[in-house]
């Protein structure tokens, strides 16, 4: 295992980003409480692996609410430390998401307008939403035929 780098520890951050004279916390411990809650984080997400990543990602592009944004930079973190491949990495978040969005156009294309009415509350996706949606869908559509494509 690689021995962490000292530009990046927790209290090195915290001294450099935090005023916290003014916050009245000693640098001490607001950064054993970051760095007690990044290595617990971290170590759950290098326990789950390249599984993880995946699922993760599967959710990402499913549209439920995990962030890509939070997946990538932690498994990016992992490859630094060598406890995962970049490569491999790369291959799983791809394949993930991939059949994340197919899981969501099956959803769409077999189900339909009933079944994304029905249960988009889960995911937030209201009525409205769904009719803004289709409207820009429309006029994309629209615009796209209009200049002449053959995908009409």
């Amino acid at each position: 295992m690689i021995d962490a780098d000292p530009r990046w520890s927790a209290q090195t951050i915290v001294q450099k980003y935090f005023d916290l004279r003014r916050l009245k916390i000693h640098s001490r411990d607001l950064a054993m409480a970051i760095t007690d809650f990044f290595n617990l984080i971290v170590n759950g997400f290098a326990q789950l692996g390249y599984i993880g990543i995946f699922v993760l990602m599967v959710m990402e592009s499913a549209t439920l609410p995990v962030p890509s944004e939070i997946v990538l930079p932690l498994g990016g973190y992992l490859v630094y430390q060598r406890r995962l491949e970049f490569w491999s990495v790369v291959a799983v978040a791809t394949l993930g998401s991939l059949i994340g969005t197919m899981v969501d156009y099956g959803i769409g294309y077999y189900l339909g307008r009933p079944a994304v009415l029905r249960y988009g509350r889960i995911v937030r996706f209201s009525h409205e939403r769904l009719e803004t949606t289709e409207s820009s869908a429309g006029t994309a559509r629209v615009s796209c035929c209009s200049r002449g494509s053959s995908r009409c």
